[in-house]
């Protein structure tokens, strides 16, 4: 939930053997078609890291947050 209405850095923590982007939407609407698009070096646990999807303009109060699979 966002308590106040602002500007948010968004980050997602992943890790990657190879290029799978996701789509990323808030509210049901896309605000990055290609997000987590790094190679991390692998799938283990240590490989993930902490990637920035750029800043995201929130209203406040619940946010939901989805990631879907690109295709193609």
């Amino acid at each position: 939930t966002v308590p106040t209405a602002g500007d948010f850095e968004l980050g997602i923590r992943y890790a990657s053997g190879e290029v799978r982007p996701v789509r990323l939407l808030i509210d049901g609407a896309v605000v990055r078609p290609r997000a987590a698009d790094k190679v991390t070096g692998g799938f283990a646990v240590g490989q993930q890291a902490w990637h920035s999807e750029g800043v995201v303009s929130l209203a406040a109060g619940a946010r939901p947050v989805r990631l879907e699979q690109c295709l193609g």
